[in-house]
Parts: structure tokens; C-alpha cells; sequence
């Protein structure tokens, strides 16, 4: 990244004041800065106004379609716009806050139902609460309003990858890398590949995530995962390590990245490094003990190292946390478990616990 826009936005009654200025990340330069003192009902034409100048700054050559797209108006509504950058502050935030994003986004729908970014983000505001078929109906909705958009086929994509129909969101995926092929598209590909254990398909999607961004720990973990799968032993060995070494690269800039924890835990696991794995994955939750794919890690390492009582104690507390059933079912990782009473007996117990909510 060689640049970033910073600004800031003042409101007082009808007024606005807006600020924005283009730094050189490298050397701190301002490369350019801007201030707006319009009414509110000029804060499209203020967008475009700031969207060119930045072109122009950076020297770049804008073809007409390009220069229609960054300049394209979806809504001449302020009150909706109004209600879209107060649904996008609470969404952001998390937690319960997902429900204030989500009424505002649905009275801003109300005022502009032709407006596709409030159907993206309300669905995510759905996607959050678990209301699946919800945020797919918004996804849906912004397909059909935005079809030559990836983001509405990969969301869709997602909601059905969450609900455990893997075969139902593959299409989707495919569909938004047409349209703008991306490395965590083609790795969400792969996943659901996995997910199906049409394991020597995934291999070429996550190969692909790997060239186009070969610093990313989780995805070059995937393409391991692929091959240890497909039955390629040494290449997965080898791929873990690479992806072992990304992993701490990305801890020396975060330190405290439960995320980045998460990573090595499982790879040390599916090396049969049970002492790294375990060292990795609770000093992760001692960082975000509510982190419920933190809590289902843990039991597929305890899983991984055979100790199996453990593994279904912590598996039934990320699943009375909300965790998916249905990835539990399909995970390959847990296969020695599925095959066990006490796994059938928890997954049922589960299963008829999300049908009666």
C-alpha cells in the first residue's frame, strides 16, 4: 500500500465540513488536501469531487467506464444515505450493535429499495445475528440489483457455505470469480471443495489463492490442508512449514494476533506437534476467551492428539456457544470422532436445538 486517505466530517444542521488529504506512506508526505464547505444535500458531488482529485494526484489514466464507475451515484436520497453511514458505525462495532445496524438499514431500505449497498450490509447485519435465509434474501436482492458485482455471489456464497450447503455454494463463488477473480475467492472455493472431500479439486483453487498472494499464512495452511488430504504427504509437510513461518512473520507485527495463534495451533497439530499446538491455542483464548472458532480449534487439536474425551467436552461448548453444527458434521479433521455415539448423540442434540429456535 504506497498511500491512504484520511479525512474527517463535521455536521451542524445543514452544513458540512469536510476535510481529506492523500499521504505518501513511505515518507509521511501530504501528496494533496482538500477542504468542503457545502450543504448536506452536495455530499454526492463532494464524493466525486474527492474520488477524481485522488486520480489525478496519483497520476492515474482513467478510462471512461472507470471514470463513470468511481463517480457512479446509486442514491440522490440524503435521508437514506443518512441511515446507511449510521447502519455502517453500529456494524462496525459488533456485538449487539449488529441490531441497530440492522434497523437502520432496513428503514433506509425503506426509503431507497433500489439502493444495493444497503441490501449487502444489511444482510451482513442478518449474517451476524445467524438469520441466514434473511441475509439471503438481502444478498439476492443486491444480485439482482448490482449483477456485475462479485460481492452479492460471494455473501450469498458464504450464507449457504454457513449453513452446510457446500454444493449450493459453489456456483456462487465461481460466479464472482468471473466477474473479478480474487485469491479468498478462489480460496473459499477450495474450502467447500474440502468440505465435500472432493479433496484433488480444492488442490488447484487453493494453489491459485497461493500465487496470487503467497504471504498469507491461512491460505498457504489450506493448500497443506489440500494435500495432506489428497494424499500428497511430503508437499503437505513442507507446505505447513511455509505456513508456519508466514504465521510468525504476521505475530512479530502483532504480538497479540489470537488469529494469527489460531493458525499455528492447527498446524502444529497437523504436523503431530501436540506440545506447540496446545501452547498456541490457550494463550489465543487467554486473549479472546469468547471467541467461539477459538473454543471449536481447540477441540479439533484435542482430536488430532487422541484425546478424544477431551475433544467432544470442548466441541459441546462451541456448539452451546453458537458454533455450526453442520461444519462439526463435515469437518474432515473430526473424523474419529464422527464415527463415535457420543459425536451422533451431540450433533442431534445440537441439530434439534437450532430447529426449535
Amino acid at each position: 500500500m504506497g498511500t491512504i486517505l484520511e479525512g474527517s466530517i463535521r455536521k451542524q444542521g445543514n452544513k458540512l465540513r469536510i476535510t481529506a488529504q492523500l499521504i505518501n506512506v513511505e515518507d509521511g508526505f501530504r501528496l494533496w488536501s482538500e477542504r468542503y464547505d457545502r450543504e448536506i444535500d452536495d455530499v454526492f458531488a463532494i464524493q466525486d469531487d474527492i474520488a477524481l482529485a485522488i486520480t489525478e494526484k496519483l497520476k492515474l489514466t482513467l478510462l471512461k467506464k472507470d471514470r463513470d464507475l468511481i463517480t457512479k451515484t446509486y442514491t440522490q436520497n440524503t435521508e437514506a444515505y443518512e441511515l446507511y453511514l449510521k447502519g455502517r458505525f453500529y456494524i462496525g462495532r459488533r456485538g449487539t450493535s449488529i441490531i441497530a445496524s440492522m434497523e437502520y438499514y432496513q428503514k433506509a431500505i425503506e426509503l431507497n429499495p433500489y439502493y444495493w449497498v444497503n441490501y449487502n450490509y444489511a444482510g451482513q447485519a442478518f449474517f451476524g445475528l445467524g438469520e441466514y435465509d434473511k441475509a439471503l434474501a438481502a444478498f439476492q436482492r443486491m444480485i439482482e440489483l448490482e449483477p456485475n458485482n462479485p460481492f452479492g455471489y460471494l455473501n450469498a456464497g458464504a450464507v449457504y457455505f454457513q449453513q452446510g450447503k457446500y454444493d449450493q455454494c459453489i456456483p456462487f463463488y465461481q460466479k464472482a470469480l468471473q466477474i473479478q477473480p480474487h485469491y479468498m475467492t478462489y480460496s473459499n472455493l477450495g474450502t467447500a471443495f474440502f468440505y465435500l472431500k472432493r479433496y484433488t479439486e480444492s488442490v488447484p483453487m487453493f494453489e491459485k489463492a497461493v500465487e496470487m498472494n503467497p504471504n498469507d499464512a491461512m491460505v498457504m495452511g489450506n493448500l497443506a490442508d489440500s494435500y495432506r488430504w489428497s494424499g500428497r504427504r511430503q508437499e503437505a509437510a513442507d507446505t505447513y512449514d511455509k505456513a508456519i513461518a508466514l504465521a510468525y512473520k504476521e505475530l512479530q507485527v502483532n504480538p497479540r494476533a489470537a488469529s494469527t495463534m489460531e493458525y499455528l495451533a492447527l498446524y502444529y497439530a497437523k504436523k503431530g506437534d501436540a506440545a506447540h499446538a496446545m501452547e498456541f491455542i490457550k494463550h489465543a483464548l487467554s486473549i479472546e476467551p469468547q471467541n467461539i472458532a477459538l473454543v471449536y480449534v481447540q477441540a479439533v487439536i484435542y482430536c488430532l492428539a487422541d484425546r478424544k474425551a477431551e475433544s467432544l467436552r470442548v466441541l459441546r461448548e462451541a456448539l452451546q456457544k453458537g458454533y455450526s453444527v453442520e461444519e462439526a458434521k463435515s469437518d474432515p479433521e473430526l473424523g474419529s470422532l464422527q464415527a463415535s455415539p457420543e459425536f451422533a448423540k451431540l450433533v442431534a442434540e445440537f441439530s434439534k436445538s437450532k430447529k426449535s429456535n
